[in-house]
């Protein structure tokens, strides 16, 4: 969401549906030409209003402008299967869930790899199908790790900071750890798809 208008990526649709509340519009980006897109799954918009969606399908970052056409699209190095981006000054971090799970780390103008971090595992640093990430305010990532049942808090670089969680219902536990943001006010929230 920025200034009232809400983006949602319709993965069903093929498109990214835009609510603006103080309208009362609706319309949809990436429906034709070379924005067009295939499967988005998740979007970030930026503090001059541009977007940048995690397209599954076209294995890439596509980006529209603060006017909401197509600029470009930066492709994730192969093998790839991008299922969340974040943003951080002018870094993006794109979230790769593939059989080797990582984060790639490229530059915000270009679309150029700077580093990547993360590799299959159970240990801190490691991922298993991981599904979301956000970048906290003070610039730490944090992931949610599925198929491990937790979260993980890593610096920027991929060091870990700290894990939380283990499998199970209760209190500090996860059934399946899905989205996860982080709130301006530090505030962790992670959606479960299990419980």
């Amino acid at each position: 969401a920025r200034d009232g208008v809400v983006y949602v990526c319709d993965t069903k649709g093929l498109n990214i549906s835009r609510l603006d509340f103080q309208q009362g519009t609706f319309s949809a980006l990436g429906v034709s030409g070379p924005g067009r897109l295939r499967k988005p799954l998740n979007i970030v918009v930026d503090a001059a209003g541009y977007k940048f969606v995690v397209d599954a399908e076209r294995k890439q970052i596509v980006v529209f402008g603060a006017d909401d056409n197509y600029v470009t699209a930066f492709d994730v190095p192969p093998p790839a299967h991008p299922v969340d981006v974040a943003i951080y000054e002018n870094e993006l971090y794109v979230l790769d869930n593939d059989e080797s799970p990582q984060v790639i780390v490229l530059e915000r103008n270009s679309g150029k790899v700077l580093r990547a971090f993360g590799k299959p595992g159970g240990e801190p640093g490691q991922f298993k199908i991981p599904n979301s990430l956000a970048i906290s305010p003070d610039g730490f990532l944090y992931v949610s790790d599925t198929h491990n049942w937790r979260i993980q808090k890593l610096t920027r670089q991929g060091e870990s900071v700290w894990v939380k969680g283990t499998p199970g219902y209760f209190l500090g536990q996860f059934g399946r750890p899905r989205g996860i943001r982080v709130g301006p006010d530090g505030i962790i929230y992670v959606v479960d798809g299990d419980t």
